[in-house]
């Protein structure tokens, strides 16, 4: 018994073995292909990096009623980072896809839904609809999110799932993105239940 023990120990630690180097394979390649676009890369990732840090303030009901121009302004900040972000993103997923066409149609999409929210919701604002506003706003920041969601349910499937990061990529792109879009649907009727946020 103890010898079927030891052998299902080096068993495990030889798939754990190739599966690190599989991962480190794929991650490596990642960088490659990332490190060939290094300007497209810098506007892909300095306004993704600032956007999820400044979006939480634009929640905010405190801030929106005390400070209305600050709001204001975040709101234009948020818009203005999502260009470069968002562009680069299409532009990364359609030239060399790391995940394949799975994972560039994912990209795609959920990128032309993010720049469709953007859009609805500056639309909404000039013409004055606060909550359809309000809506828009949740869903662009909750497709900002997605790419957070897709890390961690791949950091959980990747611990458990004998796959490389590659395989796993297209897929987790369309569960990132669609769980972030339900969520941001869900409060959008939750929010309809209360009284609207001034």
């Amino acid at each position: 018994m103890k010898t079927l023990a030891w052998i299902a120990v080096a068993a495990l630690a030889v798939v754990s073995r190739e599966r690190r180097h599989a991962h480190d394979r794929d991650m490596r390649d990642a960088s490659l292909k990332y490190n060939a676009l290094p300007f497209t890369t810098l506007l892909h990732v300095v306004p993704g990096g600032i956007f999820p840090l400044a979006a939480p303030l634009q929640l905010s009901g405190w801030l929106r009623r005390r400070y209305a121009a600050v709001h204001r302004s975040l709101g234009y900040l948020l818009l203005l980072l999502a260009i470069p972000f968002a562009f680069t993103g299409l532009y990364i997923a359609v030239r060399d896809p790391l995940f394949g066409p799975m994972g560039a149609a994912a990209a795609v999409l959920a990128g032309a839904l993010f720049i469709h929210a953007g859009v609805r919701a500056y639309v909404a604002i000039k013409a004055g609809d606060r909550r359809r506003h309000r809506e828009w706003m949740l869903r662009f920041l909750a497709l900002a999110y997605a790419i957070a969601v897709i890390r961690v349910l791949s950091m959980f499937v990747l611990a458990v799932i004998p796959v490389g990061a590659r395989e796993l990529g297209g897929p987790m792109f369309w569960v990132g993105w669609i769980v972030s879009a339900l969520a941001a649907e869900w409060w959008i009727r939750n929010g309809r239940l209360r009284p609207a946020l001034s």
